[in-house]
C-alpha cells in the first residue's frame, strides 16, 4: 500500500487546526497547544512546528524549535513542561512507527545533526502505554535526562475515602488548618500570590519563578477555564495559594505551590492539596500531577517526604536524544 503520510512544516493557516487536533488526541496537553507556546516573546525561539498528514487528515504533531550552537538541533520543546508527539486518538503502533520514520527523514533532509524530545510522563499517554518510548528507542534515541516527578491517581471510592488515604501526619496538618479557619477558595490575588511565591524562591533557592508576573497574567487570561489560581486566607488575608494548569479533560499540574512562612505553623499547603485534590475529584479528574521530584537527577527528599502524606506515586520524564 503507497505512503501517503507527509510531515511539513506548521504554516500560519495551521494554527487553529493544530489545537484542535491536540485537544482531540489520544495524548495532547495544554503545553502542546499553539496558543500556549505563543505565550513566549516573539523570537525567543525559532519554531519548527511539524505536521504529519496522512492524505488531509492530521495523525500527529510535535511542537519544535530549531537552535543552533556548534550545530543545529531540534528541541521539543524547551518552553513547556513537555514536548513529543502528540497522536491521534486510536492510531496503531505500525503507524507511530511509520510516522517516527518519517520524521527522522524530515530531521536529515532539512540538515538537523541532533534530537532532543521530552515526552510527557506516562499518567498523560490516556491511550497509549510505553509504545512512544520503545519506538524513539528501536530508532536510536537514548535517554539524555531522566527526571522523577510524583502525582497522585484520583481513584477514591468517595469523598470520604480520601482523607482516609493520607498517612496520620498529613491529615494532622490538615486539620490543624481548619481549626484555624484558614479559608480556601478560587482567587484572583495573582500579585499577592506571586509575591509569597517570588520571596520563598529567593530566600530558600537563590532562584526565581519559571515565569514573570506578566507572563502568568497573560497565561490566565489566555487560559481562564484551564490555568487556576487557588487561595488560602487567614483572617482575610491570603497566606498562600496553588496555580492549577487542567493539562488535559481528567488531568491537573500544580504548577507552582506557596505559602508565607510566617504562617508555617498553621500547614497551610497541606490544606491546600486537600481542597485542591476534592475538588478535582468532585469534577471526575483522574490524576493529579505534583511535579518534578528531582533536578539533575538529585531527588529533593523533603519535598518527598511531604508528598508522600499524600500517598503519591512516580513516574519518570524522559528526555530523548540523538544524533544525526
Amino acid at each position: 500500500m503507497k505512503n501517503n503520510i507527509k510531515a511539513k512544516i506548521m504554516k500560519g493557516t495551521d494554527v487553529n487546526k493544530w489545537d484542535n487536533f491536540v485537544e482531540n488526541s489520544g495524548n495532547g496537553t495544554i503545553f502542546h497547544l499553539q496558543k500556549f507556546l505563543s505565550y513566549h516573546p516573539r523570537g525567543k525561539f525559532k519554531n519548527h512546528n511539524i505536521i504529519f498528514r496522512d492524505g488531509k487528515d492530521i495523525i500527529a504533531v510535535i511542537p519544535g524549535v530549531e537552535e543552533r550552537q556548534k550545530i543545529k538541533s531540534f528541541i521539543s520543546h524547551p518552553g513547556a513542561s513537555f514536548g513529543g508527539f502528540v497522536f491521534r486518538n486510536g492510531i496503531s503502533i505500525k503507524k507511530i512507527e511509520k510516522i517516527i520514520s518519517i520524521f527522522l527523514e524530515y530531521i536529515k533532509k532539512n540538515d538537523f545533526r541532533s534530537v532532543f524530545i521530552t515526552l510527557t510522563p506516562l499518567p498523560y499517554q490516556d491511550k497509549f502505554g510505553e509504545e512512544i518510548d520503545f519506538l524513539l528507542n528501536l530508532n536510536g534515541f537514548c535517554i539524555k535526562r531522566k527526571e522523577l516527578t510524583s502525582g497522585l491517581y484520583l481513584d477514591f471510592v468517595s469523598e470520604e475515602d480520601i482523607l482516609k488515604s493520607f498517612k496520620d501526619s498529613t491529615v494532622r496538618g490538615i486539620k490543624k488548618s481548619l481549626r484555624n479557619n484558614i479559608n480556601f477558595r478560587q482567587s484572583d490575588d495573582i500579585e499577592i500570590f506571586y509575591n509569597i511565591l517570588s520571596e520563598n524562591l529567593r530566600r530558600f533557592h537563590k532562584a526565581e519563578p519559571t515565569h514573570s508576573y506578566d507572563e502568568i497574567k497573560r497565561l490566565m487570561n489566555e487560559f481562564p477555564d484551564r490555568i487556576l489560581l487557588f487561595g488560602a486566607y487567614h483572617k482575610g488575608k491570603m497566606i498562600g495559594g496553588i496555580i492549577l494548569f487542567l493539562c488535559r479533560k481528567d488531568i491537573s499540574l500544580i504548577f507552582y505551590i506557596a505559602s508565607d512562612r510566617k504562617y508555617q505553623s498553621l500547614r497551610t499547603e497541606n490544606l491546600i492539596i486537600y481542597e485542591v485534590i476534592k475538588w478535582l475529584y468532585e469534577r471526575n479528574y483522574k490524576y493529579l500531577d505534583f511535579g518534578t521530584l528531582s533536578i539533575n537527577m538529585k531527588i529533593n527528599y523533603g519535598i518527598y517526604q511531604f508528598r508522600r502524606g499524600f500517598g503519591i506515586v512516580n513516574f519518570a520524564k524522559n528526555q530523548y536524544y540523538l544524533r544525526i
